[in-house]
């Protein structure tokens, strides 16, 4: 009787650890879900904010997109701005032919 006993109380201390690691197991899943469904969430707001201002630019594309001084806008002379497009496509020929 008494092993019987003893199997007993070693058999429920078994599926009392079992138990245990299912319990811990089924809280990491829970802790694992929420992150995910956290994750998904940010990543739809995200989405939508795009949706609305347009694509994001990485670093690269704003350098490109930068217009750089190179010092010879600020020297134009005020009679040229006067001229039409047809105006400056004759001087630019009369350069060439120079």
């Amino acid at each position: 009787m008494k092993r019987g006993l003893l199997g007993l109380k070693q058999e429920l201390k078994n599926r009392m650890e079992l138990w245990e690691a299912a319990l811990e197991d089924i809280e990491n899943l829970e802790g694992m879900a929420n992150e995910a469904k956290a994750n998904f969430k940010k990543q739809k707001d995200d989405m939508k904010a795009e949706k609305k201002t347009g694509p994001k630019k990485s670093k690269d594309e704003d350098k490109k997109d930068e217009k750089v001084d190179d010092g010879m806008d600020d020297q134009k002379n005020p009679e040229e701005e006067k001229k039409t497009s047809n105006e400056k496509k004759d001087d630019n020929d009369k350069k060439k032919d120079i």
